[in-house]
């Protein structure tokens, strides 16, 4: 499932800069938050271009299919990796692809 970031401060709550999955936004109205600059789809790097732990993180999902950020996030389970391991790997995959406004305190 595609993955998104509020280029500006949206009604439902998602601050500018934060990544969000589809269930935060009504499928109808996502091609318009696109058209009108309120939203992005977010592309997401490969595991393997990102720094250290996640090469190694690579290799351990990489029979899931599992090559990027976006399908880390998405992922429900994945053999050989813990549940909490893979809770933990999502909200760093979150942060990475973040962009944090120093706007207004952050908000």
């Amino acid at each position: 499932m595609p993955l998104y970031r509020a280029l500006d401060h949206l009604d439902n709550g998602v601050r500018k800069g934060r990544v969000f999955n589809h269930s935060r936004i009504k499928a109808e109205n996502v091609q318009r938050l696109i058209e009108v600059g309120a939203i992005a789809e977010v592309r997401a790097p490969p595991l393997l271009a990102l720094p250290d732990p996640w090469p190694d993180r690579a290799a351990r999902v990489a029979d899931a299919g599992i090559v990027d950020l976006e399908q880390l996030i998405d992922a429900v389970e994945v053999d050989g990796v813990t549940y909490q391991e893979l809770v933990d790997w999502q909200q760093q995959a979150y942060r990475l692809l973040t962009i944090e406004s120093k706007c207004c305190g952050g908000k």
